[in-house]
């Protein structure tokens, strides 16, 4: 081999190896896909098996579909959803991969998810929760249709933000009941504490709240909702107006009232007054970071539509 050839060579190996080190900084941008109102994303586990999963951030765990998955029955393993303990489950080690980022050897509880699957008349593989979303920052944007990945250094900064995205109009903090993301802001005159759950397909809110938020809903009526297990309880439906966080005004949004008592006491952790769902995020670009604990939103309202929110914000 000649000297120029080697150099060549050199040079060639040199430029794969920076382009090899910097895509694994590189956010990923999958199109936003809905499951009825449930929003999907295609992951690869162990590296043979891809399909369908939820994005759950109301969720600590990986949860994979019995139909598909089997494990280990460990003896204190329990799914709890909004309807209390589900089941005692199985449990197995995988590894994931959504384009270049994988997460490995993570634990999965192995739960039946087929009356998801009869719902929505597809195949679900499982639900993707706080253990797997933790290592990105998981961006959300109905406008664009799309989902953003960012893989985060060990402090929780993006490893790379593509150029001309504008910052986040604005910054909450974030804290986790267990591994589950809550805010704490006023409503109705009261401090509440509201988990993010993306899997949600409704605002969920503690039915002993009716009677101090009252005078902020409309179109209240009577209601039926389905936890994680299938299992449907009553509940009171209404039009949740006035909601606003920082300088991002919500149009008036469904909101269930239900019993939250068997999920609170069901997890560690301070008690939960609402869990905010899709309807939360379908409005704005939104966008969760667990590592830093914060929650970013970027306010696309026309000034004048935005001030005639917040007039009538009912915190």
């Amino acid at each position: 081999m000649t000297q120029k050839t080697r150099r060549l060579s050199y040079i060639l190996f040199l430029f794969s190896f920076l382009i090899s080190n910097r895509a694994p900084a590189d956010p990923i941008i999958v199109p936003l896909q809905l499951a009825g109102r449930l929003l999907i994303v295609d992951i690869t586990v162990n590296k043979d098996q891809q399909g369908a999963f939820i994005l759950d951030t109301g969720s600590s765990d990986l949860i994979l579909n019995s139909q598909y998955f089997r494990g280990e029955r460990l003896y204190d393993s329990r799914v709890i959803g909004l309807n209390g303990d589900v089941e005692k489950v199985e449990s197995q080690r995988v590894d994931l991969r959504l384009g270049h980022i994988e997460w490995e050897n993570i634990n999965a509880a192995i739960v039946n998810l087929a009356h998801l699957e009869r719902r929505y008349n597809r195949t679900i593989l499982g639900l993707l929760g706080a253990s797997v979303l933790e290592k990105v920052e998981l961006q959300i944007d109905f406008g664009r249709l799309q989902l953003v990945f960012y893989p985060l250094d060990e402090d929780g900064n993006r490893l790379n933000t593509p150029c001309g995205e504008p910052p986040p109009s604005d910054v909450f903090p974030l804290q986790f009941k267990k591994k589950i993301p809550y805010l704490e802001k006023q409503y109705g005159g009261r401090p509440l504490k509201l988990g993010l759950d993306s899997a949600a397909e409704a605002n969920l809110f503690h039915k002993g709240l009716l009677p101090f938020v009252d005078h902020c809903l409309s179109d209240t009526q009577e209601h039926v909702v389905r936890g994680v297990s299938g299992q449907m309880r009553k509940a009171v439906r209404a039009k949740l107006k006035g909601f606003t966080l920082g300088s991002a005004a919500y149009w008036p949004m469904p909101a269930v009232f239900i019993s939250l008592d068997d999920f609170n006491r069901g997890l560690s952790g301070p008690r939960l007054d609402g869990i905010l769902g899709i309807e939360f995020f379908k409005q704005y670009k939104t966008a969760l970071n667990y590592r830093k604990g914060e929650l970013y939103i970027w306010n696309h309202r026309p000034r004048e539509q935005a001030e005639e929110l917040l007039v009538n914000s009912c915190e």
